[in-house]
């Protein structure tokens, strides 16, 4: 899921130090559908601006891992109560290159959804989506977006009316591949488009 030509931007710099931060994968069952808990930035004048996005963001002095970082940041934008997850894993980390950030993806599950309030300054709505949805190949599209250093063209997951793409998307990627393994589906079933 990763848009043309960014496989060659996968690591920072040599001699870049990247911001530390990390995002919360938060497994739920919504109505009983194992889903994930998305939100999209609002509108405003930067790199990020209304993309999807897991919740987290930038590592704080007080973080002592990137869970700790993950878990108030996702308190801070969406009300996730400090408590309610139970951390089971993580995932690669991954470079992003306009921003300077390096995003460490934890993994958490949730006995239920809890009330959720979007922070108004960070988070334009919450949107809890269905796993189920994300594995489906025909709820994925490539689309021009329009990006503040011009268009590019993407994959995307095209689910409920939302467009999941760039750095979200590889994340999710990654994800439903190590499901996948848990549901002895093979990658070229998850991904048929690409070459495993």
């Amino acid at each position: 899921m990763a848009p043309p030509l960014r496989e060659n931007r996968m690591a920072p710099p040599t001699g870049l130090n990247p911001i530390e931060s990390a995002v919360l994968i938060a497994l739920v069952l919504n109505h009983n559908e194992p889903s994930i808990i998305f939100i999209k930035r609002p509108e405003y004048d930067g790199v990020h601006s209304g993309q999807m996005a897991l919740p987290g963001g930038k590592r704080e002095k007080e973080d002592s891992n990137e869970w700790e970082t993950a878990i108030r940041e996702s308190y801070e934008e969406i009300g996730l109560p400090l408590d309610s997850a139970k951390q089971i894993g993580q995932i690669s980390p991954l470079y992003i290159p306009h921003s300077g950030y390096m995003v460490r993806p934890v993994i958490a599950c949730l006995p239920f959804l809890p009330p959720l309030k979007a922070d108004e300054n960070e988070v334009d709505s919450i949107h809890i989506i269905k796993i189920d949805d994300l594995f489906n190949a025909r709820k994925r599209e490539n689309i021009t977006f329009n990006t503040i250093n011009g268009k590019i063209k993407a994959p995307c997951f095209a689910v409920d009316q939302q467009k999941i793409w760039g750095a979200t998307a590889m994340i999710i990627s990654e994800l439903l591949v190590i499901l996948g393994e848990y549901l002895n589906l093979p990658p070229k079933t998850i991904f048929p488009d690409n070459n495993f």
